[in-house]
């Protein structure tokens, strides 16, 4: 069966987005985010890897679904597939190998109480997988065992010795993250001076 092509103006240009890439939208995109399209009109090469610094609520998730919607859209995303997940009746539409938005925070809170089997599988995929974009960098609960720490080590050490695409937004500058200088260092290496920070107001309580 052909691909239907649906074609819609963004950003001033138009744009023919196939089925597999709405739906792709769809499935990948949170409700809240699913306006967003990518700033460019911010002083950031979106082709490298990046930083975005700022204070809560200025809008750094919504740059990152909008680079994740960006990235769909032109890739048109062919791989798309469908896919059962256990319990649920409809398809999921996935695009497997090829991205990822994770929130830090989120993502260390379900590593650190999953099996040791199941850990393993999802950090070597936040290593591997090709254009990985983490939000809010350091909001992460810390502990003294340093959990954290080492996996973040792994994910960043990884996909600077590989030249992953890679994005990062915290509210801290790179220079001030909580972190060890090997993590700082290798955050550094991976975006250059390719980094902002961004300004403006709290959105969610002023929007």
């Amino acid at each position: 069966m052909t691909s239907q092509i649906q074609r819609i103006e963004i950003e001033g240009s138009i744009w023919a987005v196939r089925t597999e890439a709405r739906r792709a939208i769809r499935h990948h995109i949170p409700t809240r985010y699913m306006k967003a399209w990518p700033r460019y009109d911010l002083p950031i090469d979106w082709t490298k890897n990046f930083y975005i610094s700022s204070t809560t609520g200025v809008g750094k998730t919504w740059a990152l679904y909008g680079l994740l919607k960006h990235f769909i859209i032109r890739d048109e995303m062919l791989l798309a597939s469908k896919v059962y997940y256990e319990g649920e009746d409809k398809p999921r539409y996935v695009i497997p190998g090829e991205m990822a938005v994770m929130n830090i925070s989120n993502v260390m809170s379900k590593l650190r109480y999953c099996e040791i089997g199941d850990r393993l599988g999802q950090i070597e995929r936040l290593c591997k997988v090709k254009r990985l974009l983490l939000d809010d960098m350091g909001s992460e609960m810390r502990s003294e065992s340093g959990f954290s720490d080492d996996v973040i080590y792994q994910v960043v050490e990884s996909r600077y010795t590989h030249g992953l695409y890679t994005g990062f937004t915290s509210n801290f500058k790179v220079s001030n993250l909580p972190y060890d200088d090997r993590i700082r260092s290798r955050i550094m290496g991976l975006v250059g001076k390719n980094g902002i920070i961004l300004e403006g107001r709290d959105r969610r309580v002023q929007p």
